[in-house]
């Protein structure tokens, strides 16, 4: 018997008496072991976290924000994944940072300049 591959509207496949899912990625997530369905997938790339590893481990949506909850690292190599309020807040905290000590060492060269030119004259 030959088999017989049709499309119905339901985004489902028949072949012969078995019904195949297309929505599946045949991926298996790496925290609960269970297939991954298209629209479960964590995407890296859309993502509100910043990952600093280049480790790309297939995870649900749902399980990977479980795992940031219990501990923000990578589950392979245990590196930093910031979100990106967290990442960018520490970005602006260290730009303050730079930018007080540049006024600060712009007003020290100031008076260092003046205090030169008074012992001048």
């Amino acid at each position: 018997m030959f088999p017989l591959i049709y499309y119905k509207k339901i985004n489902k496949t028949k072949m012969d008496d078995a019904i195949i899912d297309i929505n599946t990625t045949n991926l298996i997530c790496t925290l609960c072991f269970e297939e991954i369905m298209i629209d479960d997938y964590y995407n890296y790339d859309n993502s509100i976290y910043i990952h600093t590893c280049n480790c790309k481990p297939n995870f649900h949506f749902a399980c990977f924000k479980q795992c940031m909850k219990n501990r923000p690292g990578c589950i392979i190599c245990n590196a930093r994944i910031f979100s990106k309020t967290e990442y960018f807040e520490n970005c602006n905290d260290y730009i303050l940072f730079m930018v007080k000590y540049l006024i600060l060492l712009i007003f020290s060269i100031c008076v260092i300049i003046i205090l030169h030119e008074s012992s001048i004259k």
